[in-house]
């Protein structure tokens, strides 16, 4: 399972995070993922969901670093980023939700 960066102390940078996001690399064309054939209209939605289950175990993890974080549950749930990680500009630091304590 993909871990996410930024973690204070950490020694990866934001840029070294996305190396190991498996969707982003899949729907970038790197070397370290299989090969996905977007030429074909019918297989559009095939890629998606493929980026979708690479997405998942980080994107479970994000989320519950935030209840890691953030103590109050109400505060926590509307932290959580229920988009694919490659969606948004994504952050790698823990820093958002140790303010929102």
């Amino acid at each position: 399972m993909a871990s996410p960066r930024g973690i204070i102390g950490h020694s990866h940078t934001d840029s070294a995070g996305w190396k190991d996001q498996p969707a982003y690399c899949a729907m970038m064309g790197s070397p370290n993922q299989a090969e996905l054939d977007a030429s074909f209209p019918e297989s559009i939605e095939r890629l998606v969901t493929n980026f979708h289950i690479l997405d998942l175990p980080n994107m479970e993890a994000v989320r519950s670093r935030v209840d890691k974080y953030v103590t109050e549950p109400k505060t926590a749930e509307r932290l959580k980023p229920w988009y694919p990680f490659w969606c948004k500009g994504p952050t790698f630091s823990d820093i958002r939700a140790t303010g929102a304590r």
